[in-house]
Formats: structure tokens, sequence, C-alpha cells
């Protein structure tokens, strides 16, 4: 499969930059989903921190450190993913607990 800057001819030397590449992307019918959040302006996150219905794989990340009641540093990360197989949407869980002490 041929990628966009592939297709485009570019003068000698010259690099197409990932810009130019998204605008491209976008300049064709259907590529952007009314779903997700525009190029530009806000970013509503009530909205667009949801599952979007257009999209056939999504994932979320957590990453945060704690301390325990007794004084122990802890790290956390967690990931969820969704997505769409035959129809049918799958999910899955990942996360890790760490003392940071004892790793």
């Amino acid at each position: 499969m041929r990628t966009m800057h592939q297709q485009k001819e570019n003068p000698p030397g010259r690099t197409i930059t990932s810009d130019e590449v998204l605008a491209e992307l976008v300049a064709k019918k259907g590529f952007w989903r009314k779903d997700w959040p525009g190029l530009t302006g806000p970013i509503d996150t009530m909205v667009h921190d949801l599952p979007h219905a257009s999209s056939s794989v999504e994932w979320w990340y957590v990453n945060t450190h704690l301390k325990s009641a007794c004084g122990k540093q802890m790290s956390l990360w967690g990931s969820f993913f969704t997505r769409v197989v035959k129809g049918e949407k799958r999910y899955a869980v990942m996360w890790s607990l760490v003392d940071v002490a004892n790793k």
C-alpha cells in the first residue's frame, strides 16, 4: 500500500509535512468523522472522552502516582480498550499497581 506522501510528487529535497498530509486527508470526502472533534476549536470532553460510534477501535489510559495511608509511594497505570469484532463490541482492561520502593 502506498502512503499519502508517496502518492504526491515532491520536488527533490522537499519533505511533505504532517500538516500537509493531514490537510489532504481531511479534504477527502468522508475522511473526517462527525462524532470526532474538529481540527480547530475546543474539545468537549463530556462528548469526546466517550466512545465514538464511528470507531471500531478505541482506548483510554490513566497514569498516576499515589501515596497510601501508611506513606508508601505507589504508581498506577491502566488502559481500557474497545474493539468491534464481527459486529460485536469487545472489551479489554490492563492495569498495574507498583510499590515504588520495592518494585
